[in-house]
């Protein structure tokens, strides 16, 4: 009723995840545990594995598009959409950015965006440090053994929401991968 649901799976790769058990994320063991967070053998995250699992997801969720930048995807974006699935290309230059940004913000702000009181979630937003440069505001991670990529599909998922011919009658629900 009062804004956007936000529910997300998070991925990683096994060297990732000892990284941050090492760091002292003791919690990171029932992220995995508890189905929030999927860990993938070797060095790498294994883009089928993945979606594999949105494909899936898509069968039982009203899955109305994807927000994603394409260069990080490999495949899996045009195997997507080979499955049927409405792909955004979203641009990370601040410039396209900034004006979401700035409406996630205002959302968080009024408590209008609810994530379900995901772990993930909550530690990648204490990750987050918000440049400013000129008109632009930029997202990065506070330190090189942090994540925020929760934080920017959100941005990426509301901008996809916003930006959807069809917003006025979606759900306001929106899943993230």
């Amino acid at each position: 009723e009062n804004g956007l649901s936000w529910k997300q799976w998070a991925w990683t790769h096994e060297e990732k995840y000892k990284e941050l058990e090492k760091l002292g994320l003791a919690s990171v063991r029932d992220w995995v545990k508890n189905g929030i967070l999927f860990v993938c053998e070797g060095n790498c995250i294994d883009l089928n594995q993945a979606k594999d699992f949105i494909v899936e997801r898509s069968k039982v969720v009203n899955l109305q598009s994807i927000a994603a930048d394409q260069a990080y995807t490999g495949n899996m974006f045009t195997d997507l959409e080979n499955e049927g699935i409405v792909m955004f290309k979203i641009s990370q230059s601040p410039r396209f950015l900034t004006p979401f940004i700035r409406d996630f913000e205002t959302d968080i702000k009024k408590k209008a965006l609810f994530h379900q009181n995901d772990p993930v979630l909550s530690w990648m937003a204490s990750n987050v440090l918000c440049l400013v440069k000129g008109n632009n505001l930029i997202l990065t991670k506070q330190s090189k053994n942090t994540k925020i990529d929760g934080i920017m599909s959100g941005v990426f998922a509301r901008t996809c929401w916003v930006l959807a011919p069809y917003n006025q009658k979606a759900e306001p629900t929106v899943e993230v991968w």
